[in-house]
């Protein structure tokens, strides 16, 4: 048996625990040595695996579909643009600090009229709401296409 390890996830790279040894599973002296090489073996990989559920499922849930407004939704998400460009330059912040496209793009096709409605849109938290958000309802309630 040769054992060794590679680093391929983040977590291997800061909480790895490394081996390089040759154990020979006929030759008696080295039977412990090969059955506790074996049991710390199976303990890496068993410790390895909720790691890698994790991160798959944080892909996973990362993965959104994309949304695809119509010719009216668009209209609306331009204006909301406009809003933000505004909203980041007198805060001296990037635009996807006051809102990511995507969130404007829910907005849009959702059109939601009030606080709740807003709230219940994935990506639009309380403190956002407070900053933002009467402002983005009244864009929202008199829009006109």
């Amino acid at each position: 048996m040769v054992i060794t390890s590679m680093n391929l996830l983040e977590f291997s790279l800061t909480n790895n625990r490394e081996m390089g040894v040759q154990v020979k599973r006929d030759n008696e002296e080295d039977k412990e040595i090969f059955d506790k090489a074996i049991e710390e073996a199976n303990l890496i990989i068993d410790a390895s695996k909720p790691i890698i559920t994790l991160n798959s499922e944080k892909i996973n849930e990362d993965k959104e579909l994309e949304i695809i407004l119509n010719a009216t939704d668009q209209k609306l998400c331009k204006r909301l643009k406009s809003f933000r460009f505004i909203a980041a330059q007198r805060e001296c912040l990037p635009a996807y600090a006051v809102f990511h496209d995507t969130d404007l793009k829910k907005i849009a096709s959702q059109r939601p009229k009030t606080k709740e409605e807003l709230l219940n849109i994935k990506g639009i938290a309380i403190k956002k709401y407070e900053k933002y958000g009467e402002a983005v309802l009244k864009i929202v309630n008199e829009f006109r296409d």
